[in-house]
C-alpha cells in the first residue's frame, strides 16, 4: 500500500485529464448500451409492424448516438494516452533523481540490471496499466452494470439465467490470475539476471574472446532466458484459460435465453425485438468481463511492478539532510578526518574498509596518499565526497562537518579526477566541458595543452569534434585519463582530489602532467601508487588494511616507517636491479 500511495502521486499533476476520463467513456458507454434497445423498437415496430416511418427516425437516432459514443471514445483514448505517458515520464524521471543521490553502498542493494529493469521494463508496465485502467476500469463496470439492467428492464425473467452465470464468470477469472501471480513476479526477477548478465558480458566482451569463452556464455545466456520463457509459459497456462472459458459459459447462457425466449414469443410474454436487444446486451456483458479480465491481467502483471519501482522511491537516502546548510568555506579548506570508519550496512560488525582514520590536511597543502591495493585509499575520498556516509567518527571541511555542506556545494568545491577514467558518448569537447560547461574555446585548448592532448587531437580529422564511442573505447587508456584529467581541471575548486588518475600513463608524462598540477594553487589529495608522483607532498598517508600505518614527510618516512620503505626499494632501479642477482 505504501509503494501504491508513492507512485499515484504522480498522476496529480494531471488530474484534469483523469477526471474527464470517465465523463468521456460514460458518453461512450451510454450511447452503446441505447441502441440495442433502439434496434428491438425497429425490429418490433418497423419490420414486424410494418411502420418505415420508425425505420427512418430511430435509424437516425441511432446513427447520432453512434456519433456521439466514437467523439466520447476518441477523447477518452486521448485522455488516457495524455495521463498515462505523462504519467511514465515523471516516474522515471523520479526514480532516475533517486539513483543519483545513492551512496555507494546504498547502490549495493540492487545490480545495475536491476536498477535498468525497474526503470525501463517495470515502469512501462505500470504505464500501460494507467492507460488501460482510465478507459477499461471505467468502461467495463460501466457496461456491465447498464447491460444487466437493460436487461431487467427488458425482462426481469429472463435475466435469471445472469444470476445464475455471473458467479461461475467471475471465479473463471479469479483462479487463473491468483495462480499467475507468482510467477509474473518470478519473470521480472529473471529479466533482472538477465540484464545484469548483458552489461557484465558486453562490458568483458574482450577477456571472453580472449579466453575463448564464447560458448559457456551461450549456455549462460540461454540458462537466463529459458528461466523468462518457462515462467512466463507457466503463467499463460493460466491466464489462456480466461478467454475461451468466459466465452463458452455466455454463449450457453445466450443459447439459453435464445430457447428461453423463444417459448416466452409463442406465449406471448415478449417479442422478437426484446430477444434480439437481450442477446446484444448478454453480448456487451461478455465483452465488458472480458475488459475487466484485460484490466486485472495488466494489474497482476504490473503488482510486482509497483512494488520493485516503490521500493526504489521509498527508499531514504542516507546522505539527504533536510536541516539548512553551511556555505562552502572559500579560502579555508583545512580537511580532518578524525577517527573515521567505514564499513557497508550488510557486513559482519567487525569488517571494516576503513579504521580509525585520522589526519588534518592544512589548507593549500597537498597530501600523498599510497598503500597496496584494497588498503581503503579510494573509499577516502568517497568518504569526503558522501558517496558513502562514514560508520564512525567525524570529517571536517573548513572546521565543520561535511554533512553541514549540501552534496551540490561540496562537490561544486571539491574536483576528483578518478581512477576509472570514464568517458561519455560524444566528442572529446563535450567530455571535458562537462567539468564547466561555458568554458571559452581559448580555456579548452589551453587546459589540452597542459594535459598533452594538443598533439593527438590536432591529428584528428575532426579534431576537438572528434567523436568519442561509449566508455572511450576507441582511445587508449593515457588518452582517456588525460582527457579526463583536462575535464577536472578545466573548472576552479577549492580542492583537488587526483585518484590514481595517471597510472595508464608512462613516467615521462606523468611528471610533466604534476609539474602542471602543482602550478594549480588549493588543497590538493594525490593517491598514487607511485612514489614520484607523491614524494613533495606536504604529508604522505601511508595505508594497509584499512589502516594509517604511516604519516609524515618522504624523507621521514623513509626513516621511520618500514611499510613505505619496502615501497620506495621497490620502486627504485638499484633495488630492482640487486633482486635479479643470483644469490
Amino acid at each position: 500500500m505504501k509503494h501504491i500511495k508513492k507512485i499515484s502521486q504522480f498522476i496529480r499533476p494531471h488530474i484534469k485529464w483523469t477526471l474527464l476520463s470517465p465523463i468521456f467513456v460514460l458518453v461512450e458507454v451510454g450511447a452503446e448500451l441505447i441502441q440495442p434497445d433502439l434496434m428491438a423498437k425497429i425490429v418490433n415496430q418497423g419490420v414486424i409492424g410494418g411502420d418505415t416511418s420508425v425505420i427512418f427516425s430511430l435509424g437516425l437516432k441511432m446513427l447520432l448516438y453512434s456519433l456521439f459514443g466514437m467523439v466520447g471514445g476518441i477523447l477518452s483514448i486521448y485522455a488516457a494516452g495524455y495521463v498515462s505517458f505523462n504519467f511514465g515520464t515523471d516516474l522515471r524521471n523520479a526514480v532516475f533523481r533517486k539513483i543519483t543521490h545513492f551512496t555507494q553502498e546504498e547502490r549495493t542493494l540492487w545490480k545495475d540490471g536491476s536498477l535498468i529493469t525497474r526503470m525501463t521494463n517495470d515502469i512501462y508496465k505500470i504505464q500501460s496499466v494507467i492507460q488501460a485502467s482510465m478507459r477499461l476500469l471505467f468502461r467495463a463496470p460501466l457496461t456491465f452494470f447498464g447491460a444487466i439492467i437493460m436487461v431487467l428492464y427488458l425482462n426481469a425473467d429472463i435475466s435469471s439465467v445472469l444470476l445464475i452465470l455471473l458467479p461461475i464468470l467471475l471465479f473463471a477469472i479469479y483462479l487463473p490470475l491468483k495462480r499467475a501471480y507468482p510467477f509474473f513476479r518470478k519473470t521480472q526477477e529473471y529479466k533482472d539476471s538477465l540484464f545484469s548478465f548483458l552489461l557484465e558480458y558486453l562490458s568483458g566482451i574482450k577477456v571472453v574472446k580472449s579466453y575463448n569463452q564464447e560458448a559457456n556464455e551461450k549456455i549462460r545466456f540461454s540458462e537466463n532466458n529459458n528461466k523468462i520463457i518457462d515462467s512466463c509459459l507457466m503463467a499463460s497456462k493460466w491466464i489462456v484459460l480466461i478467454g475461451p472459458l468466459m466465452t463458452f459459459l455466455l454463449n450457453i447462457g445466450i443459447a439459453a435465453v435464445v430457447y428461453w425466449g423463444a417459448i416466452m414469443v409463442e406465449d406471448r410474454e415478449i417479442n422478437v425485438g426484446g430477444i434480439m436487444a437481450i442477446t446484444n446486451y448478454l453480448t456487451q456483458i461478455l465483452i465488458s468481463l472480458l475488459m475487466a479480465q484485460r484490466v486485472l491481467l495488466s494489474i497482476s502483471e504490473s503488482a510486482p511492478s509497483v512494488d520493485r519501482v516503490g521500493e526504489v522511491l521509498c527508499h531514504e537516502n542516507r546522505s539527504e539532510n533536510m536541516g539548512a546548510y553551511r556555505t562552502f568555506p572559500n579560502g579555508n579548506c583545512d580537511i580532518e578526518f578524525n577517527r573515521v570508519s567505514f564499513r557497508y550496512p550488510n557486513a559482519p560488525t567487525d569488517k571494516f574498509i576503513l579504521k580509525d582514520v585520522s589526519f588534518l590536511l592544512k589548507n593549500g597543502e597537498t597530501l600523498g596518499v599510497i598503500g597496496e591495493i584494497g588498503s581503503g585509499k579510494s573509499t577516502l575520498i568517497a568518504l569526503l565526497l558522501r558517496f558513502c556516509e562514514t560508520t564512525e567518527g567525524v570529517i571536517r571541511i573548513g572546521g565543520n562537518e561535511i554533512k553541514e555542506y549540501s552534496q551540490e556545494s561540496l562537490r561544486q568545491n571539491i574536483r576528483v579526477a578518478m581512477q576509472d577514467a570514464t568517458l561519455f558518448s560524444g566528442t572529446i569537447a563535450e567530455n571535458i566541458l562537462q567539468g564547466k560547461p561555458n568554458a571559452s574555446h581559448t580555456e579548452l585548448e589551453e587546459i589540452t595543452e597542459k594535459m598533452l592532448l594538443k598533439e593527438f587531437i590536432d591529428s584528428t580529422p575532426s579534431g576537438y569534434n572528434y567523436r568519442v564511442e561509449q566508455g572511450g573505447k576507441n582511445l587508449s587508456g593515457g588518452q582517456r585519463q588525460r582527457i579526463s584529467l583536462a575535464r577536472t581541471l578545466i573548472g576552479k575548486s577549492e580542492i583537488l582530489i587526483l585518484d590514481d588518475c595517471l597510472n595508464a600513463v608512462d613516467l615521462k608524462t606523468e611528471m610533466l602532467l604534476l609539474k602542471e598540477i602543482n602550478k594549480i594553487p588549493g588543497t590538493k589529495i594525490i593517491i598514487s601508487q607511485r612514489i614520484n608522483s607523491i614524494r613533495n607532498a606536504h604529508q604522505i598517508l601511508v595505508m594497509e588494511h584499512g589502516e594509517v600505518v604511516g604519516i609524515g614527510t618522504h624523507e621521514s618516512l623513509l626513516k621511520e616507517n618500514s611499510t613505505y620503505r619496502e615501497i620506495y626499494q621497490s620502486q627504485t632501479d638499484d633495488y630492482m636491479s640487486d633482486s635479479n642477482k643470483e644469490p
